[in-house]
């Protein structure tokens, strides 16, 4: 399996990882079409129907209608190794939900909220602090391509 995923940082398959194991409720093992569009979606992409049946036609070497999880990085290790600038903006409009071309302490809780994070008022600040180079209280896309680069998330 080493193989299958080499190009992968260690964040990057632990994001594949946590993806697969949400979608995987029941712990089998394998997932299905349906969810593999679901986890797809929580690692942010928009997948048609038509693409995550073709996906599903490529990965499914078995003919089962299920991937395991070494079929599902095969699949999508490109997707998540993708790092230009146009990923992490489309990142960027994720957070800034009311297209104020910023992201704020109440954008930033509202994804926290989503995901379930538990973060403290302080907290939240601190990260817009962080990232904030004009120190109005909010993360222009500039900003956050910056610290997205910076943290080798994307």
């Amino acid at each position: 399996m080493s193989s299958v995923n080499q190009g992968l940082t260690a964040a990057q398959r632990q994001q594949l990882r946590e993806a697969f194991d949400v979608v995987d409720q029941d712990g089998s093992g394998v997932i299905d079409a349906r969810e593999l569009k679901m986890a797809m979606e929580a690692m942010g992409l928009s997948p048609s129907d038509s693409e995550v049946s073709d996906l599903m036609r490529r990965a499914d070497k078995d003919k089962t209608g299920t991937i395991d999880f070494a079929e599902f990085v095969s699949l999508l290790e490109d997707k998540v190794q993708t790092s230009g600038a146009e990923d992490i903006e489309e990142a960027f409009r994720l957070f800034d939900e009311d297209q104020s071309g910023f992201i704020d302490t109440a954008n930033l809780r509202r994804v926290a909220t989503i995901l379930d994070e538990e973060m403290t008022d302080e907290e939240l600040d601190e990260m817009i602090r962080v990232a904030d180079r004009t120190g109005k209280g909010q993360v222009s896309v500039k900003d956050f391509v910056r610290v997205m680069n910076k943290s080798g998330l994307f």
